[in-house]
């Protein structure tokens, strides 16, 4: 994946340290099933640090590499301009990469 935005645009994504060791407490971690220790995450984060970027790229992820059948992603906020951030970021993330786009059909997000 390629950032869409700003001065990172057309670059490749590159986890910053702090999201790299949310992505380790998160995916690092397995029950004696095998299943995730965490099923839910609350991250807080200043502004203007790249949150809406990489829960682009994580939903993205989760959503092509997960293995679930049917896999669904929500992008939820206080408002719905707000969730629209995430939704349009990875719908262009998507949209720019030729992989990516070959497995997903990226909708209007007004429907």
């Amino acid at each position: 994946m390629k950032h869409t935005k700003g001065p990172m645009a057309g670059k490749p994504f590159e986890l910053l340290p702090w999201q790299s060791q949310i992505v380790r407490d998160l995916f690092g971690w397995k029950r004696a099933d095998g299943t995730r220790k965490y099923r839910i995450a609350y991250i807080e984060v200043p502004r203007k640090n790249g949150k809406s970027a990489f829960a682009a790229g994580l939903a993205l992820m989760l959503l092509l590499t997960d293995g679930e059948q049917g896999g669904e992603i929500y992008s939820a906020a206080h408002t719905r301009d707000q969730a629209a951030v995430v939704y349009q970021m990875a719908a262009s993330m998507a949209r720019k990469d030729p992989d990516i786009a070959s497995r997903v059909k990226v909708r209007d997000s007004r429907n």
